[in-house]
């Protein structure tokens, strides 16, 4: 197809890998992303309405991929690998099933030797973006992958107090914080103490996965530093670091 469109498809598994069989002749539906001409090899795991095959697994038969999005949408699946794997899915506020995993805290950030030389000679650098990939340090030196995220809020609090920051800056959707936000009565914030942010918390003004990681961010830094740290927009940078707007959060 010359332009990228979706279309609406049913297929039906196989029951291949080992956490598939039982649910051979399942009718499961989703959409293809139709853009250029796919081919699949031997191993396809499933077999679409129309009779072709579609998907493939590595040898281990732990790898699953498809051309058929939206597989999990309707919970078989996801009950499959659940049983299979351990794994944790839920309900993503009606659009299907996603996946969730641990998010620890981070205590070390490997490249931190080179974002120090870096910083030294002036370069801006761009680092833990999207929290990092999560690693765990082994007894013989070595790193592992594990499965979880690392919040990007707190990777910026770690990378701030291991490079002595003056100041921690977050920057978001929003110009300023709020509490009673999207409430007839939502007040926007100038500045808030470590003690204010922490009553606001225990109020339950910050969402969690939304503003709340940013705030408990800002008051690791500021209570371990004496520093300041400021919540603002993209846009509103700049005025922001010059005291016109945003929220500061101070000890």
């Amino acid at each position: 197809a010359p332009e990228k469109r979706t279309v609406q498809a049913e297929g039906v598994l196989k029951g291949e890998p080992d956490w598939l069989c039982g649910l051979e002749g399942t009718r499961v539906e989703g959409y293809e992303i139709h853009s250029g001409t796919n081919t699949f090899g031997p191993n396809a795991r499933f077999w679409m309405a129309n009779g072709d095959n579609d998907g493939a697994c590595n040898a281990a038969g732990n790898v699953l991929g498809t051309y058929l999005h939206g597989l999990f949408d309707d919970g078989v699946l996801a009950d499959a690998i659940v049983a299979r794997t351990g794994y944790t899915f839920v309900e993503d506020a009606g659009r299907g099933y996603r996946r969730v995993v641990p998010s620890p805290l981070p205590v070390k950030i490997v490249e931190l030797p080179v974002v120090e030389q870096l910083v030294e000679h002036h370069n801006v650098v761009i680092t833990v973006g999207g929290g990092g990939i999560p690693v765990m340090e082994k007894s013989d030196g070595n790193y592992e992958g594990v499965a979880a995220v690392i919040d990007k809020d707190r990777a910026s609090a770690r990378l701030a107090l291991d490079l002595h920051a003056d100041m921690l800056v977050i920057l978001t959707a929003v110009e300023r914080v709020s509490i009673n936000y999207r409430k007839a009565d939502k007040h926007d914030l100038e500045s808030m103490t470590a003690a204010e942010a922490r009553d606001y918390i225990a109020a339950g003004h910050f969402a969690p996965g939304s503003m709340l990681p940013k705030v408990e961010s800002c008051l690791q830094f500021v209570e371990a530093t004496g520093a300041p740290a400021l919540i603002t927009s993209l846009e509103r940078a700049r005025e922001a670091l010059q005291g016109t707007t945003g929220t500061r959060i101070v000890p």
